[in-house]
């Protein structure tokens, strides 16, 4: 991965932009740090139209699992420690908030809730709707 970055990143070093935790870096757009997986890692708030969600990236990789037992350190985390802190962190306040979370780990659509149950969560899907145009 550091060659392919070494590699493909200076082309592209005039058009790439930090951020840091809470800093809206595009309109709607909030970055949440939530380091573990790496060191870098953020989830996403995403706000239009007066509706909201959390991308939660590689915050957790299971829906199940993960969740029930957020503090079970994940072999491909870079820091589990750190991982676990921030998973925790990040799914208390979606479930207070009644956030609704996205995550490409989940079965499709990958979107949902999630509730607190006992020292854990719970992952709630949300049905996919079709529609036709």
């Amino acid at each position: 991965m550091v060659k392919a970055a070494i590699h493909n990143l200076p082309p592209a070093r005039d058009r790439i932009v930090f951020f840091k935790d809470g800093e809206q870096f595009l309109p709607g757009v909030n970055a949440i740090a939530s380091p573990g997986h790496t060191l870098g890692h953020h989830c996403f708030m995403i706000e239009s139209a007066g509706k909201s969600f959390c991308y939660v990236g590689d915050l957790t990789h299971h829906p199940v699992l993960l969740f029930e037992k957020p503090r079970m350190e994940f072999v491909f985390d870079t820091d589990s420690k750190l991982s676990v802190k921030s998973r925790v962190r990040v799914l208390d306040m979606l479930a207070a908030n009644r956030t609704p979370l996205m995550s490409y780990h989940f079965p499709w659509p990958g979107l949902g809730h999630v509730g607190k149950d006992g020292d854990g969560f719970r992952y709630y899907p949300e049905p996919m709707h079709m529609s036709s145009l």
